[in-house]
């Protein structure tokens, strides 16, 4: 069993690259994410997809429809694609300023996990509509060991967890672990703490990787507050 200390982040729109609040690090990491996923979510919020794609996936659009392929199905090859090649230059953003970054295989496509230190790594993770009404977006999780670990070892361990870092599924997993101690309101509520980056998960995660929740814990007194009284200011 690793143990492991999570929390969700709200990375990736750019707006954090211009504020002191945040480490050199997390600028980074916000800057590698919106300069690529972002930048093609707020494009096709608007505009045709064929012109949000990066180049290869472009080609592979142009070249299924060419083929008669319906357009939905071209469409979600090669935004697949796109999110591989996406994933590929944040990484190489990223390593420009001297943060290490590979890429997994997920869904079918990729995500860049961020490995700043031996001890901590940030998994893009994705989230729709109902986190980000107008675009939807890439948001990092972070991940901290309780020890540092070789590179090898993170890698493993990521390939295997990555999934929490998607809308929802932390959160289920939170929602499931504290509904029979505290009751389902108190439950939803470290939920939607959880969710909005105001708790931490301390948990375990096993050889196949299953994530067991030990505890979640407010990360601030407003965060305490909303948890016990549901009001939050």
């Amino acid at each position: 069993m690793v143990r492991v200390f999570i929390r969700r982040t709200h990375l990736g729109h750019g707006r954090v690259m211009i504020s002191p609040k945040y480490s050199f690090i997390e600028r980074v990491i916000d800057k590698a994410i919106h300069d690529t996923f972002m930048d093609m979510y707020l494009c096709m919020f608007s505009s045709p997809v064929e012109m949000c794609l990066p180049e290869e996936a472009r080609k592979t659009y142009r070249g299924l429809l060419e083929k008669g392929y319906p357009e939905q199905e071209a469409e979600l090859e090669a935004t697949e694609i796109a999110t591989r090649v996406n994933s590929e230059t944040a990484c190489n953003i990223a390593k420009e300023y001297g943060v290490d970054c590979i890429t997994i295989r997920a869904n079918d496509t990729g995500r860049p996990v961020f490995i700043p230190t031996n001890d901590t790594v940030y998994i893009g993770g994705y989230w729709g509509f109902s986190r980000d009404p107008e675009t939807g977006a890439l948001h990092p999780t972070v991940i901290k060991f309780e020890k540092p670990l070789p590179k090898s070892e993170i890698r493993r361990i990521v390939e295997k967890i990555n999934y929490i870092a998607d809308e929802d599924n932390l959160e289920k997993l939170v929602f499931d672990s504290l509904e029979k101690k505290y009751g389902r309101d108190k439950a939803w509520r470290f939920t939607t703490c959880v969710s909005r980056g105001g708790c931490e998960v301390d948990g375990e995660i096993d050889e196949r990787g299953n994530l067991k929740i030990r505890e979640v814990r407010p990360l601030s007194p407003e965060w305490k507050k909303y948890i016990e009284t549901g009001e939050i200011e």
